[in-house]
């Protein structure tokens, strides 16, 4: 009971903690963004309200996208599959990803809701695994093409750390291809990292924790190569990776023209790419606090008005947007359970 209470406690001071860190960054953005004017007002462009609703219309896209992914492997891996169990799946995992820090804690959830749903635990294991490998691939190709094509940023610090960034985001994808063409070594290369997190006490219970792992890992492992030997599968999860991720970096180019930016379209697409790759080594939930400031700080260096409430939709429309959905399809659930 003590250790349930402890981190109970641990878990509130946390969430106290993300929730200054977000009111602090927004306050100072605020601050910074009127403390010479005399009133707070947002001056909105031409034809601002197609904007937005554009702005919209792409999460939407994303959102569906993304839920398509998971139709196509439900399909193709697990013999039925529905669009409402493809989005609930969806929103799930957006939800706790952004809710946890690293932004890694939605896939477990994904994988207890499949079950619910029916699915073999194989299947349910490894959808999650291939839909975010295969959306970070995407990302990856994505943000290469953007340092390739556009080889700087307004400030210039921000490209070493979107390098490193992209050495992150990487990590995870590759480690899984290594995983999948050379199962022992890597194996081995998993249990000598938790062996030494045990050590740190970072890991309670190494062998639970090689268990997990392993198991989850020859379930990518089955599934993948299942995928691998159908081609229209690889193709499809690819470009609706690519429609998924090119929908969220496009927003913000609408939400600047709502508010009269003149922006070209992929000076933004590629500027946003970096900011997000960058704040990718934060490890706070939907990297909180960074996101806002690097949006910030970027884009008042391209428009001179309205950056405050050009990053506050931003933000709206890509991080709590899926707060809002989750929490939406996750208490409805419970509702549905306890009246069933």
């Amino acid at each position: 009971m003590y250790l349930s209470r402890e981190k109970s406690g641990k878990r509130k001071i946390a969430g106290i903690l993300f929730i200054l860190l977000n009111v602090g960054v927004i306050a100072f953005t605020a601050y910074r963004e009127f403390a010479a004017e005399e009133k707070i007002a947002i001056r909105l462009g031409r034809y601002w309200g197609m904007y937005l609703a554009m702005a919209v219309l792409c999460l939407v896209i994303s959102y569906a996208a993304e839920s398509g992914k998971y139709v196509l492997m439900m399909r193709a891996l697990g013999g039925k599959g529905s669009f409402h169990d493809a989005f609930e799946t969806v929103a799930v995992g957006k939800y706790y990803d952004s809710i946890t820090p690293t932004g890694a804690g939605g896939q477990p959830f994904q994988v207890y809701y499949l079950l619910r749903r029916g699915y073999t635990s194989g299947a349910s294991s490894a959808f999650p695994v291939i839909g975010f490998v295969s959306s970070q691939a995407a990302y990856i190709i994505l943000a290469l093409a953007a340092f390739l094509l556009r080889s700087r940023v307004e400030i210039e610090a921000f490209r070493y750390t979107a390098y490193a960034g992209l050495l992150c985001v990487s990590f995870f994808p590759c480690l899984l291809a290594a995983f999948t063409f050379m199962p022992g070594s890597t194996q081995k290369i998993l249990f000598f990292f938790l062996r030494i997190g045990a050590k740190l006490r970072l890991v309670r219970n190494e062998d639970a924790e090689k268990e997990r792992v392993l198991r989850i890992l020859t379930g990518y492992r089955e599934k993948f190569r299942e995928i691998s030997g159908k081609p229209v599968v690889v193709g499809g999860l690819l470009a609706l990776s690519f429609i998924y991720r090119i929908g969220l970096c496009s927003i913000p180019f609408f939400v600047l023209r709502a508010l009269g930016g003149n922006v070209s379209y992929f000076h933004i697409f590629a500027t946003t790419l970096y900011i997000n790759v960058s704040v990718s080594l934060i490890p706070t939930p939907g990297h909180s606090g960074a996101a806002e400031a690097a949006f910030y700080l970027i884009f008042s260096e391209i428009i001179s008005d309205d950056v405050f409430w050009a990053m506050l939709f931003w933000r709206v429309l890509t991080y709590y947007a899926f707060i809002g959905i989750g929490a939406l399809i996750i208490g409805r659930n419970a509702i549905e359970r306890q009246t069933s």
